[in-house]
């Protein structure tokens, strides 16, 4: 397992997130084949693509303990990242451990539909409570695959 270094920060992949980072390349893989140019460098999942991939590179790791990426009340030892780049329509859920220097990228939810069952928070909390996403970050680290 080879991780990202990003500012002594190293990055990993979690399989769910590793899954969806490649469904996503694929995606707009296909959209540089089909489309102009032009049409390619303004479309919306090119875009949010970009962001998400900055996000995880640079944002992410300038740093990935600020407060305002911390999660609140049985999620607080998660942290996620809205806005900063990446669209409205998603959030990016991480784990952080500073004394590893350490962090794993979980998972990408969207769309945010407050209070309903699909509630990328709700949806999220359910995966750790199944024990998807270990609290243990050297756990973690031994679920995520060969990062490029």
């Amino acid at each position: 397992m080879h991780p990202l270094e990003r500012n002594g920060w190293k990055i990993y992949f979690h399989p769910t997130f590793a899954a969806q980072r490649l469904a996503f390349r694929e995606n707009v893989n296909k959209l540089k084949s089909n489309l102009t140019t032009e049409k390619y460098q303004s479309h919306p999942d090119v875009k949010h693509f970009a962001n998400l991939i900055r996000a995880i590179k640079e944002t992410i790791p300038d740093n990935p303990l600020a407060s305002e990426y911390v999660l609140k009340n049985n999620l607080k030892s998660y942290s996620r990242l809205k806005g900063r780049g990446v669209p409205d329509r998603s959030r990016l859920f991480f784990k952080v451990d500073n004394q590893e220097k350490s962090i794993v990228i979980l998972w990408l939810g969207f769309p945010r539909k407050e209070g309903s069952k699909s509630d990328c928070y709700v949806v999220f909390a359910q995966m750790v409570s199944r024990n998807e996403f270990p609290s243990d970050i050297k756990q973690l680290i031994s679920m995520c695959g060969k990062t490029e």
